[in-house]
């Protein structure tokens, strides 16, 4: 899938990364809470949100008092992102743009962060460079995304699944990828953690281009997953459909 297979398929989905469902896995507080800790330090701070989607990151750094940059290749994500803005009243500017071709002037922020986006990046080597050409001396990288385990067949049975539900996947880059890009990008790694989480199944299920058949595909693959592999995806049974997850990654690198 290209980048412009993306943005239309995003442009169609837009509405659905603005809902409840969306805004609690997105937005929740205590996630924005981390990365503002982590990553935001002063208020005043100039912030990229790269992938902004809908804006739940963006406006988070914003509420923490960061003058934030949103950028999106989506233009109805944007619309809705902006929306969004408004009804709260916060300042936030908007750009339409690449992810690996950055459009703003290098060195002129402190802070870029990604949340659950950069697993669509189909060149995450050029959105690292692009992330740390943006970046004053000082400035942090904050990534936080889907990743997958060591074990290569588990990852492909991610990753052949996630494309199954989505095309517009490419990958869960491991952590180790990201830090080896971090540092080929000039990027400093502060902080790398690797915790589990598993899917909100509702909502992974909810997009709009989700059809029964589908839906019955993916249903069959999660429950023949082999019980070896069950503690690595986080599987609960309980739940119909069974609910898995994959393992994060969350990466604070410096440019110094």
């Amino acid at each position: 899938m290209n980048l412009e297979d993306v943005r239309a398929s995003f442009g169609r989905q837009a509405s659905f990364y603005a809902n409840p469902q969306s805004a609690a896995l997105f937005g929740d507080p205590a996630g924005l809470a981390r990365m503002v800790e982590l990553c935001a330090g002063a208020p005043g701070i100039r912030a990229l949100d790269v992938a902004t989607g809908t804006g739940f990151t963006a406006l988070g750094l914003a509420r923490a008092g960061c003058r934030v940059t949103a950028l999106d290749l989506t233009r109805p994500m944007l619309l809705e992102a902006r929306a969004a803005a408004r009804k709260e009243n916060i300042g936030v500017e908007f750009v339409e743009g690449d992810s690996h071709r950055c459009p703003l002037r290098s060195g002129s922020l402190d802070l870029v962060t990604c949340r659950l986006a950069a697993h669509h990046f189909p060149d995450p080597a050029a959105f690292v460079r692009e992330s740390a050409r943006v970046l004053a001396p000082g400035g942090r990288f904050y990534l936080f995304d889907i990743s997958s385990p060591e074990d290569d067949t588990i990852a492909r049975w991610i990753d052949d699944t996630e494309t199954l539900r989505d095309p517009s996947h490419v990958s869960c880059w491991r952590g180790a990828t990201w830090e080896r890009l971090c540092a080929s990008a000039g990027l400093r790694v502060v902080h790398s953690e690797r915790p589990k989480w598993r899917y909100v199944m509702d909502h992974w299920f909810g997009r709009s281009d989700m059809t029964a058949e589908k839906r019955a595909r993916l249903i069959e693959r999660i429950k023949a997953v082999p019980s070896g592999w069950r503690e690595v995806l986080s599987m609960d049974f309980a739940q119909d459909p069974p609910g898995f997850g994959t393992p994060l990654v969350e990466i604070v690198a410096m440019r110094d």
